[in-house]
């Protein structure tokens, strides 16, 4: 009548900055739309987690630290977005090392390597860097990792396939680095990686080791999908 079953962590997230403003709201100059909570929300349940969002907290270090108390009493994980930089306005991390006990700021892998991390009450804090690609990043070797090691199971893996690089891979060698592709397949059904740079189309990811520098054109790589290998 009773089985054992694994406990999904709930998993908090704050985003923050006063620059940033709802979905479905017209940005003014200087405003950026908060589209990481829709991205964070929808890893935190591929991952496993149980995710709550909670409202844009601006630049402020009362509400930050009431903000975070909230989310610490109500949470297995914390996460938060912003601020973890070296500006004037950059409170989250030094919210962390006043809040609670810091275990590291600055990581190696880009883009996102201001992040940080921190241990509340026995929970994990994890601050993001704000930028879309830059908090994928920590979410996809950090967040995946954390939340895995709460139920006890491996970290989720997007499907892996294989595929030809159109342009040069130059990475910085001494920390990972998070590549967006474009992948598409030619006549032949080969998958083909092309930089996505600043576009919007990025169907695929690649991760290079610590001490990966250079990988010329042509070579193979293992990408990781973020589509079904049908719609390739």
């Amino acid at each position: 009548s009773e089985v054992p079953v694994i406990k999904r962590p709930r998993v908090g997230y704050i985003p923050t900055g006063s620059e940033l403003i709802p979905a479905g709201t017209a940005p003014k100059r200087g405003q950026n739309i908060n589209s990481n909570a829709s991205m964070i929300e929808g890893l935190i349940k591929i991952f496993g987690g149980i995710p709550t969002i909670y409202d844009i907290v601006p630049d402020n270090m009362r509400m930050l630290s009431d903000a975070l108390d909230k989310a610490i009493e109500e949470n297995d994980i914390v996460l938060m977005s912003g601020g973890s930089s070296k500006g004037e306005e950059d409170f989250t991390t030094r919210l962390f090392e006043k809040h609670s006990r810091l275990l590291t700021h600055w990581v190696k892998s880009v883009p996102g390597r201001p992040m940080s991390i921190a241990i509340d009450a026995n929970k994990p804090l994890i601050n993001l860097s704000g930028p879309s690609v830059a908090a994928l990043n920590g979410m996809l070797w950090c967040v995946n990792a954390v939340i895995a090691k709460f139920m006890g199971t491996k970290p989720y893996q997007f499907p892996v396939e294989k595929a030809l690089l159109d342009e040069d891979f130059n990475g910085p060698g001494f920390m990972e680095m998070l590549r967006m592709y474009i992948l598409r397949r030619d006549k032949n059904g080969v998958l083909h990686a092309k930089s996505a740079g600043r576009s919007l189309s990025a169907n695929g990811f690649y991760i290079s080791a610590i001490g990966e520098k250079e990988i010329p054109a042509g070579s193979t790589i293992d990408v990781r999908l973020l589509c079904p290998a049908s719609e390739y």
